[in-house]
């Protein structure tokens, strides 16, 4: 039930995005970006979220921001939450996994204490039940 209304509201998007798009014809970097913001929005509704954590990384590594969908609880650890969110690397060593000022994971340099950056990612990803699109 949660899809189908997140879908819906993703051809909302769609079609008010492609509205835009053809009012403001060939302004260059603005179309450019709500050309990949449709192609983005159409990815995820056509395609399965992914948990290739590996391939993940090493996208993340070089420079791709991804959306993704993560699992989160309170202090109390009743209840779970989907969050979307998005993974992008900041620096060597720093890969924030995040949504509107809430970090809900990452990798940094005192979290990794001697382990390799992608091992801790992955099991980063595994805690959080994470899922994204790229």
């Amino acid at each position: 039930m949660k899809n189908k209304k997140i879908f819906s509201q993703i051809n909302d998007v769609i079609i008010a995005i492609e509205d835009i798009n053809l009012r403001i014809k060939n302004k260059g970097k603005l179309i450019g970006k709500l050309r990949s913001s449709i192609d983005l929005i159409k990815n995820i509704k056509e395609n399965s979220p992914s948990k290739d954590y590996v391939f993940l990384f090493h996208k993340i590594k070089k420079g791709h921001i991804a959306p993704c969908f993560l699992d989160y609880s309170f202090s109390d650890g009743n209840n779970i939450f989907r969050d979307i969110a998005k993974i992008e690397r900041r620096k060597e060593n720093d890969i924030v996994i995040s949504a509107r000022g809430i970090q809900y994971g990452g990798v940094d340099d005192f979290s990794l204490r001697g382990r390799a950056e992608i091992e801790y990612f992955i099991d980063e990803c595994n805690r959080l039940n994470l899922e994204y699109y790229i």
